[in-house]
């Protein structure tokens, strides 16, 4: 079943707007924003697909998008985009993996790729596929390191301290900011975690540990209103 639905502030105003079906409204998936708890989140049945894009269209029009300085909603567009269920052609499929042979991404894109997919479960047949895929690779099999490398190899390991559990920061306050909980996945390089805090302002962020615990660290959601406060 399609619908539309809004997201509530503490004070009842509306401050996002979108169109979904299942649970689409009550997890965060793509959207920008952390979607409220179940009880401040209003549903707009719909009879088709259609009708939730023009409900979606509505609402957004209705109470105004904030970037435009037009109400309190923040989304970014005017609604009524998406295609639910689209799959591409064999072609386009041929076209786009092309498109990609030899790309190398940067540094930071790998780190962003990697943390993406820290602790997301896997199905039974993308398991199947990653096993498929490094049936008769030999590539380590019977490789031998140099000394060098068997050397720098060794330091790396020695010198690593034991990681101290992370200190829990929930219900603390740094700020403007609140921490509500730990967020699940995000963790930087060193293990330390991310936390979900909630701003003055209503918005909720993801933020590392470090950011929050060092002199002069992150102390709002980083707004232009928070900013100046």
């Amino acid at each position: 079943m399609f619908y539309s639905y809004l997201w509530l502030r503490e004070d009842g105003s509306p401050y996002y707007a979108g169109k979904g079906k299942e649970d689409r409204a009550f997890k965060k998936n793509k959207h920008r924003q952390y979607p409220p708890p179940k009880d401040r989140i209003v549903i707009y049945p719909a009879k088709s697909e259609v009708d939730a894009f023009e409900t979606e269209v509505a609402l957004i029009w209705y109470y105004g998008r904030k970037d435009l300085g037009l109400g309190c909603l923040r989304n970014l567009t005017d609604g009524g985009e998406g295609a639910s269920g689209y799959k591409h052609t064999e072609a386009s499929r041929r076209k786009m993996e092309a498109s990609q042979k030899g790309r190398k991404h940067t540094g930071s894109t790998r780190r962003k790729i990697s943390e993406a997919n820290t602790g997301k479960p896997k199905s039974e047949k993308h398991r199947k596929t990653i096993a498929a895929m490094h049936v008769g690779n030999t590539y380590c099999v019977g490789r031998k390191y140099s000394i060098e490398t068997l050397e720098k190899l060794r330091k790396a390991v020695l010198g690593k301290e034991p990681r101290r559990p992370a200190t829990n920061l929930v219900g603390r306050t740094f700020g403007l900011l609140t921490v509500l909980n730990r967020a699940p996945k995000g963790a930087d390089k060193e293990g330390r975690p991310r936390w979900l805090c909630l701003c003055a302002c209503d918005a909720v962020k993801s933020i590392l540990s470090k950011s929050l615990l060092r002199n002069n660290g992150t102390r709002s959601c980083g707004s232009y209103a928070c900013r100046k406060k």
